[in-house]
């Protein structure tokens, strides 16, 4: 397979997990098989890394960011930030 062309598909691949339209779950499974179909990896090769433990702490931060977003916490904490800054007082220059 030609350089321009795996460079080409890891812009694609880079732009669809940025889009954020279709899950990223669907994106990496899809680049995965892409891999294997065109022939730079092997069956093996293709679904190994899914174990890797850098994977599944990425995964687990995507559940728990889900879990904080539906609790309302986020919401909660960017209301207490955006009143609080405008009860901050400013240093008075003594020049």
């Amino acid at each position: 397979m030609n350089h321009v062309t795996i460079l080409f598909a890891m812009i694609v691949a880079l732009t669809l997990f940025s889009w954020n339209r279709i899950p990223a779950v669907i994106v990496s499974i899809g680049v995965s098989l892409a891999l294997f179909f065109t022939g730079i990896l092997t069956v093996t090769q293709a679904w190994d890394d899914f174990g890797d433990l850098a994977v599944i702490f990425i995964s687990s931060l995507f559940v728990v960011a889900a879990g904080v977003e539906a609790s309302g916490i986020t919401s909660r904490s960017g209301r207490f930030i955006i009143e609080s800054g405008s009860k901050t007082t400013r240093l008075r220059s003594s020049l």
